[in-house]
């Protein structure tokens, strides 16, 4: 995107697996001029995340308007990715999917023809600024959740209620 020059504020940050250690040096620095934040962190080939950790951090109107340009879907299912830390000052933070799969095993694997010749091609085409800047939707449902590990995907239970949301169809999700 930088080589094609695709106009934006690219940020390159370190230590997301370790908390995100980069993108929170840079919370409360000149994030508020921004409109838009995009991670390229995502598992998979379909997913603009609309939610990070259960909280909603983009608006449904943006994902919808990304996704569809990406052949993409909306999905609230993110975990965690550095943007998520930049959401009280950006107001659409989401992920997309990039093509890869396994994540944080040793059997992790990207699909670097799918990246070269479907995703980045849309991504350099993309009318960036074209995208829908709205606020973001208060979310009841998602706002209350506590995300626990299932093996390598992940499930939600309502704190409240106790109450088992299973997501992935994964009756034998262990919350650690």
């Amino acid at each position: 995107m930088i080589d094609a020059g695709v106009e934006g504020r690219y940020i390159f940050t370190v230590g997301e697996e370790s908390g995100g250690i980069g993108s929170s040096a840079l919370a409360g620095h000149w994030l508020e001029r921004m409109d838009f934040a995009v991670g390229f962190d995502r598992k998979g080939y379909d997913s603009v995340i609309t939610h990070q950790g259960g909280s909603r951090t983009c608006p449904e109107k943006f994902a919808e308007a990304l996704a569809d340009e990406l052949g993409m879907t909306p999905d609230p299912t993110g975990v965690f990715t550095d943007t998520a830390l930049w959401a009280g000052e950006v107001q659409c933070c989401t992920n997309i999917s990039v093509g890869y799969f396994g994540a944080h095993t040793t059997k992790e694997k990207v699909n670097a023809h799918w990246l070269d010749n479907a995703l980045i091609p849309l991504l350099v085409d993309l009318d960036w600024s074209a995208l829908p800047i709205t606020e973001r939707e208060k979310d009841d449902h998602w706002d209350d959740v506590w995300w626990g590990q299932a093996d390598d995907e992940f499930c939600v239970t309502d704190r409240g209620e106790g109450e088992l949301y299973d997501i992935f169809e994964d009756e034998g999700c262990r919350f650690t």
